[in-house]
């Protein structure tokens, strides 16, 4: 553990001195600070400017969550070309779990101290905007201490467009449910020309969405 004498020269004479300087005084960094950061390409420095602050806050210990997964439905609309998981012609049938089955499988797992809950699925276009707000109560009733990361972006916006409220709004009444944070996914491909070969009707990550944004 701790940094080389390579390494802390490197840093010290490198475009990241001054960050480093602040990080081994504990000082917190700026916004402007953020940005150099952002804008390096210099991995091995910025690998090491984290490690140092890791290697600060818990010395030589890993931390991780033990989570239970739930996929309450793989019917889906979008039709994503690289998708195995939803129910196609030829491959996996289609489910969505009741609120019963819900609960039996968090039932099934009490005996272990699962902390964290991670819901996401696919884009049932039938399913009303009441049915995630139950599948939310339903996890609270059974793991009321369970930290709840559900809903990728594509999910969230198809919850908005069946609860017709603004997202805001969805949101913290998603909140108010038991929602505690979201996962990523939902965009992963950036590039337009390869978003319209692989799943051209999944929203795009060019705006507009200021809604989410915004929030």
């Amino acid at each position: 553990m701790g940094t080389s004498a390579t390494t802390e020269r490197y840093l010290q004479s490198g475009p990241l001195r001054d960050i480093y300087e602040k990080v081994m005084e504990g000082k917190r960094l700026s916004f402007d600070d953020g940005l150099t950061l952002w804008r390096s390409n210099d991995l091995t420095a910025l690998g090491a400017l984290a490690n140092i602050v890791r290697e600060t806050k818990n010395g030589n210990n890993t931390y991780y969550v033990r989570n239970q997964h739930i996929n309450y439905t793989n019917v889906c609309n979008k039709g994503c070309r690289f998708c195995s998981f939803y129910a196609q012609k030829g491959g996996p049938a289609p489910y969505t779990m009741t609120m019963d089955e819900v609960r039996e499988k968090l039932e099934r797992t009490r005996h272990i101290p699962v902390t964290e809950i991670h819901m996401v699925a696919g884009i049932h276009p039938k399913l009303p905007y009441s049915y995630y707000l139950d599948l939310l109560d339903t996890v609270k009733s059974v793991r009321p201490d369970a930290h709840i990361k559900a809903f990728t972006m594509v999910e969230l916006l198809q919850i908005q467009k069946l609860a017709n409220k603004p997202m805001a709004e969805v949101l913290l009444e998603l909140k108010a449910h038991g929602l505690s944070s979201l996962p990523g996914g939902g965009a992963e491909i950036l590039t337009d020309r390869v978003h319209e070969e692989l799943f051209p009707k999944k929203e795009t990550a060019t705006p507009p969405l200021p809604s989410i944004c915004r929030v």
